[in-house]
């Protein structure tokens, strides 16, 4: 593996065999020029996450929401108008010119769908939602029902302040769980229900302050107790009030660094892979978050797909090379994002179901495009050639597009909270910034007159708002959040969305890169995405399955 030095970070890094060898099957000239994560986070910016906005709809002037603010650069059209209108424009070619300055005089010009998503019902508040019914402030999901407040949920119902959780009902303030039932607050946890504040657990039901436990009941602080001593226990603490649902967090978190066994990566049914949170993939490396996967390189956050170098978010995709959001039988997708359905693109943005176009933007159903202007095949081809030499000329050809032509600032995008920059770094990489919207807590309640318990929550209250002062927002409590915390036995909600999902998704780590750290058992060099603050409790795959599974 040859070692190449970072033109952004200054930091060394390598390019593997299999990276060599995905390059010359893309038929890629020469080597990347910066390390695996800057080209993660480049792209991540590109994939707007967390946030809504109110704002008209350009085409009707109807309200609508979307992730994309008021002053996006781009024409926002409820996706139901952007589907019914073709209102593109294009421009001709220009070898006068550098490409990515001809592409930006006309890509603000062409709408985009205000949200993704398909066959939702009462979903008005969601983004990238599929196959969905009475959801709230919630992300990036498939097949759900009655979940609010989470992100990245599948095949699962009535889900609440959650991050990845898959095959699950009756879930709250979870991260990484899938078959579980009735719990609160667990993490990396499966096929357990009925318990409270667990970690690493599997087949586990009655159970609470547990962690690496298995096929275990009427537990608590790994400690087994009869039926009638833990109901005593678990009765100690009323998890509805919420000073005593923050000690029970405080308490959780002090087992995860004094108690808690942390396996160094989480890799489940793979072969030959390199990264953290891999499900049943083969060949993969530095990947993160992705399941189903054949032949990759850098990839973050996606599933299904296979022979795919530096993408963020790809899913059903094959052939996909520096790409963002892009999938749904999507096949020898390059340099592009938010692309379905489509083949044979290169510098695309927000085409669906179109094939061999370049430089397109907003196009629907199209073929042989460049510029959005349609061309013979035989024309498309011989310019499309050209504008490819011309583009290698400039030093262009093989680079994203500039940070400017994301539609979202790079605070609202999955890279401003993995990789936070103050507003000068942002400028000085190019990418957008926007000033926060503007929010003060005049006329709001503090959160200090939230009831301690639900059940001291009354009518009048639903019409109050309520002032986040950590994250600088205003929250409403609904009538399905008193419902849910009443059944659950939970506490009211006391902060912004956001900040309770971005709190929750610390249990699962992740910077882009892995550190080195050694086993506690064995003294064996590992890597890890943990923080250095878990040292002495952080175990080897073989480790691991000798003292855990």
């Amino acid at each position: 593996m040859e070692s190449r030095v970072c033109s952004v970070s200054g930091e060394s890094f390598t390019v593997s065999e299999l990276e060599r060898g995905l390059r010359q099957k893309f038929g890629l000239e020469g080597l990347p020029t910066t390390a695996p994560w800057v080209r993660l986070r480049h792209l991540g910016t590109f994939w707007q996450h967390f946030h809504l906005h109110k704002r008209g709809c350009d085409k009707t002037g109807q309200s609508i929401i979307s992730p994309f603010r008021a002053d996006c650069p781009y024409k926002v059209y409820h996706k139901d108008v952007w589907l019914e209108h073709d209102d593109t424009v294009g421009a001709d070619v220009n070898f006068e010119e550098p490409v990515f300055q001809q592409l930006w005089q006309f890509f603000p010009e062409n709408p985009i769908p205000d949200r993704f998503g398909a066959n939702t019902e009462n979903c008005e508040y969601t983004d990238n939602i599929w196959n969905a019914k009475n959801c709230y402030l919630s992300f990036n999901a498939d097949t759900i029902e009655n979940c609010s407040y989470s992100v990245h949920l599948a095949f699962s119902r009535d889900i609440y302040h959650c991050y990845f959780v898959v095959n699950s009902e009756v879930v709250y303030e979870s991260a990484n769980c899938m078959h579980v039932y009735n719990v609160v607050y667990c993490v990396q946890s499966q096929q357990c229900h009925d318990s409270a504040f667990l970690y690493d657990c599997r087949n586990c039901k009655d159970c609470m302050f547990c962690c690496n436990l298995r096929n275990k009941q009427y537990c608590f602080g790994n400690q087994q107790l009869t039926q009638e001593q833990y109901e005593q226990k678990k009765a100690e603490w009323d998890l509805s009030s919420r000073a005593v649902y923050e000690r029970a967090k405080g308490f959780f978190a002090e087992m995860m660094l004094t108690m808690a066994w942390h396996r160094a990566l989480e890799q489940q049914q793979t072969e030959d892979v390199h990264g953290n949170y891999i499900t049943e993939s083969k060949s993969v490396e530095n990947g993160y978050f992705v399941d189903k996967v054949h032949t990759a390189v850098n990839v973050l956050r996606g599933y299904d797909f296979q022979d795919t170098l530096d993408c963020v978010s790809p899913g059903l995709s094959q052939l996909t090379y520096l790409c963002c959001f892009v999938g749904l039988q999507a096949y020898e997708v390059r340099f592009s994002f938010s692309c379905y359905e489509s083949h044979d693109l290169e510098y695309c943005a927000f085409c669906q179901n179109c094939e061999n176009c370049f430089g397109c933007v907003g196009l629907r159903g199209k073929q042989y495009y460049i510029f959005n202007k349609p061309y013979s095949e035989e024309a498309y081809h011989a310019l499309k050639a050209q504008l490819v030499e011309y583009m290698k000329s400039t030093g262009e050809y093989g680079q994203f597009f500039p940070g400017y032509f994301s539609p979202a600032p790079y605070d609202e995008t999955i890279s401003g909270y993995y990789w936070p920059l103050d507003k000068s770094q942002q400028e000085q990489l190019g990418f957008r910034y926007a000033a926060p919207v503007e929010k003060h807590n005049a006329g709001y309640r503090s959160v200090e007159e939230i009831p301690d318990t639900p059940e001291g929550w009354t009518d009048s209250m639903y019409q109050h708002v309520y002032w986040d002062e950590v994250a600088g927002k205003p929250f409403q409590i609904t009538k399905q959040d008193v419902a849910f915390a009443k059944k659950m036995g939970v506490p009211l909600p006391d902060s912004h969305y956001m900040r309770r999902i971005q709190e929750n998704l610390r249990w699962m780590p992740f910077d882009g890169k892995l550190r080195t750290t050694t086993c506690a058992q064995s003294g064996k060099t590992i890597e890890t995405s943990w923080p250095a603050a878990y040292d002495g409790r952080i175990l080897s795959e073989e480790a691991y399955n000798q003292m855990v599974v």
